[in-house]
């Protein structure tokens, strides 16, 4: 007895669209932060900057976290199915074993 189970592939997407774009717009932004020397006078200023930087990252990590979910959910509807052929086949198993420590 062979089984075989034939699955169906989907592309996942392989880079940024428009990384360029992001780089281009991104690179001043972290090079001002990276040169901003902070002074007594210029803490304000600074912990703008950092907010701006914290509002940036967050909003590239609601990104990456949009495109992992969305990766995913092939995935997890795939392993839904997975576990419910699991649950059918564990359950003679466990019935099997059950027998089997008796004589045990």
């Amino acid at each position: 007895m062979e089984l075989s189970i034939i699955t169906k592939s989907f592309d996942l997407p392989a880079d940024i669209d428009n990384i360029e774009a992001v780089n281009n717009w991104l690179i001043p932004i972290i090079e001002e932060g990276r040169s901003l020397v902070v002074t007594k006078d210029g803490i304000k200023s600074a912990k703008d900057k950092r907010a701006d930087l914290n509002r940036i990252r967050k909003a590239v990590d609601k990104s990456r976290m949009t495109m992992k979910k969305d990766c995913l959910r092939p995935y997890e509807l795939m392993e839904e199915k997975y576990n419910r052929i699991f649950s059918w086949i564990d359950e003679p198993i466990q019935a099997i074993d059950k027998q089997l420590k008796v004589f045990e």
